[in-house]
């Protein structure tokens, strides 16, 4: 870890520095000290992928066309990295998002203009995944699965929590602009479920493509969490809700909707229900979540904290 000397010198550096252009790849030339002391030139290439960001010192004898050629080779990069990389056991929050009659979205637009939306909302969604450690994973279909895994200095439940609150106000965004555009009356609605677990983590290769996935109950439970969503709500199990500290707790809006006895609707905060007994017994598509019928869950609406670990 760095000191508060060296911070403060890292920060001064950085406020001193112009910006990178934006491109793939920076090359910059170095100067390190070698074992006996001595100085010794390097270059500095700096590669730019969604991942992250690669540093890669080249001491100037090696051959640098070589060099920048594999470095340009984004797939070949991560793929060589990934392989290296064994599958392992680790804390995670899912989340499974799913467009709302997506069906019937597609069948009242053209071709193009459906698959211009899915790509609206994808592009929309990247940043917001970003920001809060999102890690893409397969899903069938225009749905999204992002996993997000412990982080140094932030909550990774919070994180999801957050990240879906965030998508449920980049909906209605969407939704305002494709109704301008088509005369909708009808919104964009994303379903999203969230549960959280320890599984095993890694990645499938299929000639140059990575695929991320998380095997076990956790996934598959949050997907049906995710299909019993209705209007663009998130729901959460309360499992994954029992995790977060109790003063970042308390800082989330969420519970169940109840009916009074006059039939009045009242959303009943700090609550929760089994999935099965928020069901209509009357609809024979319900079945599906008969595996999950007692998985205790609740809806969030809001959360006013921070992500940060240790502050309040």
């Amino acid at each position: 870890a760095l000191g508060a000397q060296q911070l403060t010198l890292l920060k001064s550096i950085y406020d001193d520095v112009e910006p990178v252009l934006k491109a793939p790849m920076a090359h910059y030339p170095s100067i390190l000290p070698a074992k006996d002391g001595s100085a010794e030139l390097f270059d500095l290439y700096v590669c730019f992928y969604r991942e992250g960001i690669l540093f890669t010192y080249s001491p100037v004898s090696l051959e640098v066309d070589f060099l920048l050629e594999f470095l340009s080779k984004r797939n070949q990069v991560i793929n060589e990295l990934l392989k290296k990389r064994q599958p392992y056991l680790t804390n995670v929050t899912v989340m499974v998002a799913d467009l709302q009659s997506s069906a019937k979205i597609c069948s009242e637009l053209p071709a193009e203009e459906y698959f211009e939306l899915i790509n609206d909302i994808w592009q929309q969604s990247e940043p917001i995944f970003r920001k809060y450690h999102g890690t893409y994973g397969k899903h069938a279909g225009d749905g999204m699965v992002y996993y997000f895994f412990p982080q140094p200095d932030c909550d990774y439940r919070l994180n999801a929590i957050q990240c879906s609150l965030e998508l449920k106000a980049m909906m209605r965004r969407i939704t305002q602009r494709w109704q301008s555009r088509k005369g909708w009356f009808s919104d964009l609605l994303l379903n999203i479920g969230l549960n959280e677990g320890q599984e095993w983590f890694g990645s499938f290769h299929a000639g140059g493509h990575v695929e991320f996935t998380v095997l076990g109950e956790t996934i598959n439970s949050a997907s049906r969490v995710s299909d019993f969503a209705r209007n663009g709500s998130v729901w959460a199990s309360k499992s994954m809700l029992n995790q977060i500290p109790t003063e970042k707790r308390k800082q989330i809006n969420f519970g169940i909707t109840r009916q009074t006895q006059h039939n009045e609707f009242l959303f009943v905060t700090d609550t929760y229900a089994s999935l099965g007994s928020l069901l209509d017994d009357t609809d024979r598509n319900n079945s599906k979540f008969r595996d999950v019928g007692m998985l205790p869950i609740t809806e969030l609406r809001d959360f006013t904290g921070d992500v940060s670990i240790g502050t309040a």
